[in-house]
């Protein structure tokens, strides 16, 4: 699920009113921040990823705390997370390409 679609359900389940709060509140960004994601189709910065997680699970952890839900909040942070790990970590190299020279 891209972030645009995250905003969506978001929305839909009533997390969040408009697009600009969720920028605000839930991204720590400007408003228009998903709208600029959407029109360009770049992907959002890391950063702002590791704030949407973080908000996810206090949000999530709260709720399920409290016995009144939560645990689809965690779900998106579960993938929130993944989706964080897979464009942080590094392509994998060969052994040539890693300048080691084998025989």
């Amino acid at each position: 699920m891209n972030l645009v679609e995250m905003y969506e359900h978001l929305k839909a389940t009533g997390y969040v009113i408009d697009q600009y709060a969720f920028d605000k509140e839930w991204l720590g960004r400007k408003p228009g921040y998903t709208a600029y994601i959407r029109s360009t189709s770049q992907a959002p910065s890391i950063e702002t990823l590791f704030k949407f997680y973080l908000r996810l699970m206090d949000q999530g952890e709260k709720e399920a705390a409290l016995g009144i839900g939560g645990f689809p909040l965690l779900d998106l942070a579960e993938g929130v997370f993944v989706d964080m790990c897979d464009r942080a970590s590094p392509p994998e190299q060969t052994t040539a390409s890693a300048g080691f020279v084998t025989q």
